[in-house]
């Protein structure tokens, strides 16, 4: 009897990287043409239609509905997905971008919240990260500076989270650190000009 619920855990666990990993590709990669939208849009639409109770189909008509500028549809089949698979924390991910697209930081960082909750250790930097920029962008310096330590705590992969941590210890009058940062992120992205800037006000 375990063997067979190991082997239909296997099966569960796989089909959430396979979907993860369909989501992240949308997430990083340029929007499409919008003739390959229509056609991407037919099919999660039809594969939803189909089987309504398929979270995997929802989800990604939902992205593709994003990329079309349908925000609001969108963020009503993310929130169905996630009623269907409520510890999926890529969907709450998604989610969260949408309510970014929706100009809703606050619900946006409470998706990114979730969502790094969820994640295992090793793979919550992202999640953390774009909580982080939402609630900077919010003004909210304390719990950006949190979730953007924890970042860099969890994976120190992105130049964003030293150049965010950067931007808080300015606006927090601490120009030593946020030197540091700002040289931190500079190792990633050598000669960017934003950076470059950075770095000079912080060094007058």
């Amino acid at each position: 009897m375990s063997k067979i619920i190991n082997i239909a855990l296997g099966v569960v666990g796989a089909a959430l990287l396979i979907g993860v990993g369909f989501l992240i590709y949308f997430h990083f990669h340029p929007k499409p043409p919008s003739t390959e939208l229509g056609i991407s849009y037919q099919r999660w639409s039809d594969a939803v239609s189909t089987n309504p109770d398929d979270s995997f189909s929802r989800a990604n008509l939902a992205k593709t509905l994003l990329q079309m500028g349908n925000t609001d549809r969108a963020i009503q089949e993310f929130k169905t997905a996630i009623d269907q698979q409520p510890k999926n924390f890529e969907y709450m991910f998604q989610l969260g971008l949408a309510y970014v697209q929706a100009k809703d930081n606050a619900n946006a960082l409470d998706q990114f919240k979730q969502a790094a909750d969820l994640a295992p250790a090793g793979s919550k930097y992202n999640y953390q990260f774009e909580a982080a920029q939402t609630a900077f962008n919010m003004g909210d310096l304390q719990t950006a500076l949190t979730y953007v330590q924890a970042s860099i705590k969890d994976s120190d992969v992105l130049w964003n989270s030293h150049y965010l941590l950067g931007q808080i210890y300015e606006k927090q009058g601490n120009k030593a650190q946020a030197k540091q940062e700002y040289q931190a992120a500079e190792k990633f992205v050598p000669g960017d000009q934003d950076l470059e800037a950075a770095l000079k006000r912080v060094s007058g």
